[in-house]
């Protein structure tokens, strides 16, 4: 029995009147596919309803009323260190090493900065200059000063995965990583000298790496997770352990996928530029980064309009300009079409295969659609989602914080993908940590970084960088 066969895509559900060819896998997803494509008309109820639920939980009137029910619950910068994270759990195309070292291949490894060091500095040498990153060493962790070098040929961008800078406040929070790499190679060269021991390139490399990992362990630890997850029951966690692989992959991804809900419409920098729509953000900045970097004025003009300022993004969220939530409700959307519906199509039929206790409380799910529907104006919208009581397993997810009995839990995930989230990340964080260490025994550090010791936040590490004096 194959995979797919053995997951249930095969098992007869009212749900199937959806699907034209629901006796097979590839018909079904052929039709999930074209649910999708905003290109011709709506050919089946599934295209019909998708895009109408699509177009409801994006409408200005769906999400005014979700923001006004939980207010300001996180500051939006955990967002962009949360896209970050996610990119340290998930491969992309291109395939990278972690440490560069031959007899030990930790490619399957997370939460390691991969996306920051990709092959590191043998494997990607356009990255690093003998172990350092190559950006100026000026304490400063903005990016845009020194865009105009950061190709080495005029074809390789200093980054190692290209999703890194799908955004300026990524970017820039990418950069502070680098920054703070360059600054512990710096300090293990001074621990050797202090030793009388002769400095090593590849010691200071794995030493640098190996703070900057404890540190992003640390942000995730005590920055991450308590601000954005909900306090839950053991039992539910008891479930998802004894949940097969498979299925804790569908429920880490859905849970991921939620996160799309907590990008605002717009952001505001800094104080040079009025509120930016996320939108015209992203648009904007393909832009810049096409731009002439041999023309100075446009290189000011550009880190002018596009630096953070952090305390714009941490902090109070009652008191910084940029703060968010997770409701079931999305701002963003993507070449036109809503970002919603590009998640939809990836898990519009995982919830009927997965355990009882880990999908969302069917009463929460009525309440939504009886909710959404009288908000927006707008009857018979998705009929027969509403009669399945079925919606996209991410947005039953976000369904299920939105409308948590406690009161100071909405605008956090739900106990769910709290759990979910919470033990996919710390399960990561120590295979990671039993990778690094097997490393630091085989590299014979005089001295390993103490985590304790290390940035326990975002800011605190910026702190650190800034504090620093310079040795560019």
């Amino acid at each position: 029995m194959s995979d797919e066969s053995d997951f249930g895509f095969s098992v007869t559900s009212p749900f199937d009147a959806f699907l034209p060819l629901a006796q097979t896998t590839s018909g079904q997803r052929r039709s999930i596919d074209k649910a999708i494509d905003y290109s011709g008309p709506a050919t089946n109820p599934l295209q019909k309803e998708l895009r109408a639920l699509a177009a409801a939980v994006q409408c200005d009137k769906w999400i005014g009323h979700c923001r006004k029910q939980v207010g300001s619950s996180f500051p939006s910068g955990l967002t962009y260190l949360s896209q970050l994270l996610a990119h340290d759990m998930v491969e992309t195309l291109e395939r990278f090493e972690v440490f560069d070292r031959n007899h030990r291949n930790m490619i399957s490894t997370k939460l390691v900065l991969k996306s920051i060091y990709g092959d590191g500095p043998r494997g990607s040498r356009h990255l690093f200059r003998d172990g350092e990153f190559k950006i100026p060493n000026d304490n400063s962790s903005q990016i845009p000063r020194f865009y105009g070098e950061l190709f080495d040929d005029g074809s390789h961008p200093l980054f190692a995965d290209q999703r890194n800078r799908d955004n300026p406040i990524l970017m820039q929070i990418s950069t502070a990583f680098m920054q703070f790499h360059n600054l512990k190679f710096l300090e293990y060269k001074n621990i050797l000298e202090k030793k009388g021991a002769v400095t090593s390139k590849k010691m200071q490399y794995i030493y640098a790496r190996i703070a900057n990992v404890y540190t992003w362990h640390n942000i995730i630890l005590n920055e991450i997770i308590p601000k954005i997850c909900k306090n839950v029951n053991g039992d539910l966690l008891s479930s998802i352990i004894s949940s097969t692989k498979k299925t804790k992959g569908i429920m880490q991804n859905a849970a991921f996928r939620g996160f799309h809900s907590a990008v605002r419409d717009e952001y505001l920098f800094n104080e040079f530029k009025c509120p930016i729509k996320s939108n015209e953000m992203l648009s904007q900045f393909v832009r810049g980064a096409e731009f002439a970097i041999s023309i100075p004025g446009e290189v000011r003009g550009w880190i002018e309009d596009w630096e953070v300022y952090w305390s714009y993004f941490f902090g109070n969220p009652l008191k910084i300009p940029n703060h968010a939530s997770f409701t079931p409700s999305f701002a963003f959307s993507e070449k036109g079409m809503p970002i919603s519906l590009f998640d939809f199509r990836s898990d519009i039929l995982a919830a009927q295969f997965l355990p009882h206790d880990l999908i969302t409380d069917r009463d929460k799910v009525r309440k939504f659609y009886q909710e959404i529907s009288t908000v927006t104006g707008k009857d018979d919208q998705f009929p027969t989602l509403q009669q399945e009581v079925r919606a996209p397993l991410m947005l039953e997810y976000l369904i299920d914080g939105f409308y948590d009995h406690d009161p100071q839990a909405r605008g956090k995930l739900g106990a769910i993908s709290s759990e979910i989230f919470r033990h996919s990340i710390t399960s990561a964080i120590a295979e990671a940590n039993s990778e690094v260490n097997a490393i630091a025994r085989e590299a014979r550090l005089f001295q390993m970084p103490d985590p304790d010791r290390l940035p326990k936040s975002y800011e605190k590490m910026l702190e650190v960088i800034e504090e620093e004096p310079s040795n560019g």
